[in-house]
């Protein structure tokens, strides 16, 4: 495999043509050690992962960073990707069936290796079945992966807009409704009206990327269940002041507790609060004394650098659901996506 990598005509010509800053060979990492008994070219299991080790360190000196498919822990020192270790088809950790086996499933790897690496899920979830994968990745502080299947979000952003100026029959069109993904949502949002494949990778997204850029370097300090059923599940990333706290409801009842800036909570199933000094999001029936009904979606960010205790300029972004939310001892109304100054 080395040696067919670095022939001329493979990767040094990939560098050559295209540059790319960080590469990716598929199986590498997926397939455990082999061994051949051939005596023509015998070949142990230690040997192998030796082998597999140079060929990333080969294309991570070549490209800069290296990632391969699923994960293994002598690959941590050989590069900076792995993709389908948080999640395949959006099943959570290869769908293992954890449940059939009257089993809960710990964040033992976040615990570990959560600053280690960059982790992604990999094939095709349909936004319509995410939510649990989508809760998931929040509570483990993971950016989400978007593969589409066939029929979905068929048109060309670059050439075709959705002119249907329906926002819920754009998004039955696609199978997206709020009946059936939550994380697809718009009604009265930023992406009201827009496809909702659209509005699902930007309400996921405006969670999970300032989520994972606050815990990327950090490890998973704390895991709680925080209800006899352990459906209301709390991660702590970091220590001290620095810290990043998430709540999230996988269960069917709403959630009830208290956090330090959304005071008394209710989090319908899926429904999260993250708090981090210097972002805030959540998903929930009551937040900071708001009521919001079927559920809102908002976060929160400095914009001025500072933390949010002392930040004078708040970026605020509203997914779906009612557009007031208050923050400290004022109430504001946020229609999509709003920068406002503090005294």
């Amino acid at each position: 495999q080395l040696e067919l990598a670095q022939r001329p005509q493979n990767l040094p010509e990939v560098h050559r043509l295209f540059p790319p800053s960080c590469y990716f060979i598929d199986t590498t990492f997926a397939v455990g050690p082999q061994e051949c008994y051939d005596p023509a070219h015998p070949l142990t299991r230690n040997e192998d992962t030796a082998w597999k080790a140079r060929l990333a360190d080969y294309a991570r000196e070549l490209f800069g960073l290296f990632g391969s498919e699923c994960g293994r822990e002598w690959a941590l020192p050989h590069s900076e990707v792995f993709e389908g270790i948080t999640g395949v088809g959006g099943r959570d950790f290869h769908g293992w069936g954890a449940e059939a086996l009257s089993a809960t499933v710990i964040p033992f790897w976040e615990m570990v290796y959560h600053d280690c690496q960059i982790c992604y899920g990999k094939y095709h979830c349909p936004p319509e079945q995410a939510d649990r994968s989508i809760a998931a990745h929040v509570l483990h502080a993971r950016p989400f992966y978007y593969h589409l299947g066939a029929g979905q979000s068929p048109h060309l952003y670059w050439e075709e807009l959705d002119g249907s100026g329906d926002g819920d029959d754009a998004r039955a069109s696609y199978g997206y409704t709020p009946e059936v993904c939550v994380f697809a949502r718009s009604d009265g949002g930023w992406a009201e009206g827009m496809d909702g494949f659209d509005a699902f990778v930007k309400n996921t997204h405006e969670v999970l990327g300032p989520l994972h850029r606050a815990t990327a370097h950090v490890r998973l300090t704390q895991f709680e269940y925080l209800t006899d059923d352990r459906s209301l599940r709390k991660t702590v990333y970091g220590e001290g002041e620095t810290r990043t706290a998430v709540i999230v409801n996988f269960g069917p009842e709403d959630g009830e507790f208290s956090s330090e800036l959304g005071g008394q909570m209710i989090l319908p199933q899926w429904g999260f609060v993250i708090e981090s000094p210097s972002f805030a999001a959540f998903y929930a029936r009551r937040w900071h004394g708001v009521n919001y009904g079927d559920g809102a979606l908002f976060t929160i960010r400095s914009d001025d650098g500072k933390a949010l205790s002392e930040a004078k300029r708040l970026r605020i972004f509203h997914g779906f659901g009612p557009p007031e939310i208050r923050w400290k001892d004022r109430q504001y109304r946020v229609k999509r996506e709003e920068t406002i100054e503090l005294n």
